[in-house]
């Protein structure tokens, strides 16, 4: 997503906000980038993947 970013910033654009189908909770990109204070909506986010049981848990919405 950074490398997006980059892109826009180097067309002289801005980042109103940025929209993610599913995001991977579990790696902190999400967080990094509400971090550095851009808005980020998702439809989903994973919290949690087994890979042996191939179980996936959802964040529940608040």
């Amino acid at each position: 997503m950074h490398a997006l970013i980059d892109l826009v910033h180097q067309a002289g654009g801005e980042v109103a906000g940025i929209g993610i189908a599913v995001e991977k909770g579990q790696q902190k990109g999400g967080a990094t980038l509400r971090e550095e204070g851009y808005r980020l909506e998702s439809i989903a986010i994973i919290d949690e993947m087994n890979w042996e049981t191939q179980e996936i848990v959802f964040r529940k919405r608040e």
